[in-house]
């Protein structure tokens, strides 16, 4: 059997699986029957891997989850070790450089140099940098087993529902991942999070890092997160357009109040008493991340965390890595159910020759990074009250 035909008998058996679960009786009557060639395994398995995949397809461009709207994608060729390079005007070419041969211009850092009449262009102006090293994808994935009396006696249809379900723990577990990268299971991660990359939350008083979510001190982070400088020196301006701030569903209440606040306030500082005018634009969304809860079982219910949304602007801080060509899950039937003596194949549900079971596997392959030392983030474990 050529490819060709081999296609065409996918579609064919497909039709009668969609047919006969609709109760036509001549499409089980052809079922019975192809799942006595021995080609039925194979075809019973590119049929759900492609329901799989499609599913996926189909749904992701809709999905309303997590990592989507705080971390970029990212495809690797391998499962080596990578590096994320940012390509930019050098940080340390600066003022005074060139004097000589550029008219006797000074040149702020990151502006071009001036070329005089008849003067050769400069090198050294531009550089690749290193936005992230040594970072990875993993395999991730699971083995669903069935024994023959469970095909049997599943009156519920829930072996067809099995695409669907491992569709979303895909989902799930992509999300997870995205999660992990602000999380270490007491507050924000402390190797992202940091003095060094200066992205704990500040407010007044308060120690960074530990103010809780209100008004103000959620106008303080995004200010905050917008003043980040970009390149290794942290000297190159950087634009974000918009910001997500994610929190746990124990702070969607509180979100929506800041949201519906006046815009206008009064505000005590001391001894004195202002008008404080404050208007709150498109400049960032609230994302409910139901997994900051499970992971941080210490601060999951009171952290919270601003991040470039969907990993955008010239530079991003988050990141979720597929391999390239594997970007979907794949699933996947273990065949060896043995043959009848009359020489055709073993259906797979007819459990396998050793003990009667069937076995499904799903594999999905991805990874976690961050980026650029968490530009433009800022995060705090929300524990205390906001002083001045």
């Amino acid at each position: 059997m050529n490819q060709a035909e081999y296609d065409a008998r996918i579609v064919q058996v497909a039709k009668w699986m969609k047919d006969a679960s609709n109760g036509d009786y001549f499409a089980r009557a052809h079922l019975k029957e192809a799942i006595s060639t021995s080609d039925f395994p194979s075809i019973f398995t590119d049929i759900k891997n492609a329901q799989l995949q499609q599913a996926y397809a189909d749904t992701r461009p809709n999905y309303q989850g997590v990592w989507t709207k705080v971390a970029r994608r990212l495809t690797v060729p391998n499962f080596l070790p990578q590096s994320l390079y940012e390509f930019g005007i050098d940080p340390d070419f600066g003022v005074g450089d060139l004097l000589a041969s550029n008219g006797g211009i000074p040149t702020p850092a990151g502006k071009l140099p001036n070329i005089p009449e008849g003067t050769e262009y400069p090198t050294g102006v531009f550089r690749f940098y290193t936005a992230a090293e040594g970072y990875t994808i993993r395999k991730s994935g699971a083995r669903i087993p069935f024994t023959f009396e469970a095909i049997i006696n599943d009156q519920w249809g829930l072996v067809d529902s099995l695409p669907q379900e491992l569709l979303k723990t895909a989902f799930d577990s992509e999300d997870i991942e995205a999660t992990q990268l602000l999380t270490a299971g007491d507050g924000p991660k402390p190797d992202f999070f940091n003095d060094e990359n200066g992205n704990l939350a500040k407010f007044g008083t308060n120690e960074d890092g530990t103010v809780a979510l209100t008004r103000d001190s959620l106008k303080a982070a995004l200010y905050q997160a917008q003043s980040f400088k970009a390149g290794p020196n942290r000297n190159r301006p950087v634009r974000f357009n918009k910001f997500a701030v994610v929190i746990p569903p124990a702070l969607e209440e509180l979100a929506n109040d800041i949201m519906a606040a006046p815009t206008t306030f009064i505000v005590q500082d001391g001894a004195y008493t202002y008008t404080d005018t404050f208007t709150f634009g498109n400049n960032f969304e609230f994302v409910i991340d139901p997994w900051l809860e499970v992971l941080d079982p210490e601060h999951g219910d009171t952290a919270w965390y601003v991040v470039p949304f969907a990993g955008e602007g010239t530079r991003t801080a988050l990141g979720i890595a597929f391999l390239q060509g594997y970007d979907r899950p794949e699933l996947r039937i273990h065949n060896d159910q043995g043959l009848l003596l009359g020489g055709g194949a073993v259906p797979a549900r007819a459990g396998s020759f050793l003990n009667d079971t069937w076995e499904l596997r799903i594999r999905h392959i991805f990874g976690g990074v961050a980026l650029n030392g968490g530009i433009g983030t800022v995060a705090s474990n929300g524990t205390a009250a906001p002083t001045r």
